[in-house]
């Protein structure tokens, strides 16, 4: 299970993919 920052995920799309959330929030933590 990979971690991910629920406050991060419920800025989100409920209706964005799983691959395209995590590609998002590794975007964001690199910016």
């Amino acid at each position: 299970m990979v971690s991910i920052d629920l406050d991060d995920i419920a800025s989100r799309p409920v209706t964005t993919p799983h691959c395209d959330t995590l590609t998002g929030l590794s975007a964001r933590k690199r910016s």
